[in-house]
This record gives structure tokens, C-alpha cells and sequence, in this order.
């Protein structure tokens, strides 16, 4: 009569492997990203995050992920984790936006002496390169972008 394996030794494999299927986890790329009970963006919020904060993955939900950190279990918009944990002195908690280390910088600098220049050569007029110049001092707040966001159904509110 063929015996299968023992209970024992199931029980060893058991706890041999229970280790192996840790869950993953992912960093909060800005901070105020928000916490919520239910997978919308009209969930309440349960609390508000700091970049680099790390949260464990419970399951992925369409573009939510539900997330477990500080003891607490909710949904992030997948968009606002990150695999790698952001650098807090680079990025300062800033609002992350998805663009290429090399867009942003350019977007950083603004009008470039070379693109003054050009402009000069091609006659756009002074009151125009001003214009840019404004624009560029401009700095959204957080509520401001989520407003954005919001009303232009982009990012979490998107259907």
C-alpha cells in the first residue's frame, strides 16, 4: 500500500515556503497623496500620506491599488505609487507628474538664453517673451491641480 507524504512533512514544506509570497510594496510620490475607504476619488479620506511613504499592496483594482500602511487599509490611485521610493530633497514633495528626467529639466529652466535669442531673431515681440516669463512664475498649489483634474475627468476621475 503506497502512503503519500506525512503530515509532518507538509507542515514543514508549509512553513518552508510561507515566507516566500511576501506581499509588494510601493512608495507614495507625493505628499497629501490620500488614503481612502473605497476605490473613487469621492471615498472619504482615511488620512494623507508623505512622499516615501512606504505602503504594502493588498490587491490591484482597476487604476486603484488597495494598500495597507500605519494599520490602516485603503486605496491609493495607482498613478500616485511608485516602485522605487522617490528622493525627498529632489522632489520635495511636490505633486508628481509623469514626464522624462529630461523634459523635466527643460521645463525646469524655463526660456533658455538660446530660446530668447531666437526669439529675437524671428521678431516674436517682446510683450510675447514677457508673457512667458509670467507664465513661468506661475506654480499651481495641490487643490489647484486636483481641481484640474477633477473638473477635466483626468487622472483618478477619469471614468
Amino acid at each position: 500500500m503506497k502512503r503519500g507524504p506525512s503530515p509532518l512533512f507538509l507542515l514543514l514544506l508549509l512553513f518552508a515556503f510561507a515566507g516566500t509570497a511576501a506581499a509588494a510594496s510601493l512608495y507614495v510620490r507625493a505628499n497629501g497623496t490620500e488614503l481612502k475607504d473605497k476605490a473613487s476619488p469621492g471615498g472619504a479620506v482615511l488620512t494623507k500620506l508623505d512622499i516615501g511613504t512606504k505602503v504594502d499592496v493588498v490587491a490591484k483594482e482597476g487604476s486603484w491599488v488597495k494598500v495597507t500602511v500605519k494599520g490602516k487599509t485603503g486605496y491609493i490611485f495607482g498613478q500616485k505609487l511608485s516602485e522605487d521610493k522617490p528622493d525627498k530633497e529632489r522632489f520635495g514633495g511636490a505633486v508628481a507628474a509623469t514626464a522624462s528626467e529630461g523634459d523635466s529639466a527643460l521645463a525646469l529652466r524655463g526660456l533658455s538664453p538660446t530660446s530668447e535669442k531666437y526669439a529675437e531673431r524671428n521678431k516674436i515681440k517682446p510683450s510675447d517673451i514677457a508673457a512667458v516669463k509670467e507664465m513661468e512664475k506661475r506654480k499651481a498649489t495641490a487643490d489647484e491641480i486636483d481641481r484640474f483634474l477633477r473638473e477635466g475627468k483626468l487622472g483618478e476621475y477619469a471614468q
